[in-house]
């Protein structure tokens, strides 16, 4: 379960940096000597508001493979510490219990059990 939050993370990270690019290409076209002014900084409502979801988005993504990496870094702690399991020794006797019902009827009921321990 945490390799899958790890891997979900990652992906999200990936998708959001992506629109990221997308977002920044964007900008870069609305801005600057592309709209006829001579400082970079200077963008129309399209470049501004493309530039401003891009620095959203990248806190996101940054955020989203944070989660991803530690995750997944959790998953493989886990996963490499977990406790293995050894058959049970050959001279150690197998514990059971079986318990079922004897007789019923409007008197009353009848339970037995048995078992080794």
């Amino acid at each position: 379960m945490v390799g899958g939050l790890g891997a979900a993370g990652l992906v999200l990270g990936g998708i959001t940096g992506a629109l990221v690019l997308g977002k920044k290409g964007v900008a870069a076209e609305h801005c600057g000597s592309k709209i006829g002014v001579r400082d970079p900084g200077v963008c129309d409502a399209t470049g501004a508001d493309a530039g401003n979801s891009a620095i959203t988005m990248a806190r996101v993504s940054t955020i989203a493979f944070g989660v991803g990496l530690a995750g997944l870094g959790t998953a493989a702690v886990l996963y490499l510490t977990e406790p293995k399991h050894t058959g049970a020794a050959s001279s150690a006797r197998q514990r059971w219990v079986s318990a079922g019902v004897l007789e019923a009827g409007p008197a009353g009921a009848g339970l037995g059990a048995r078992g080794s321990f």
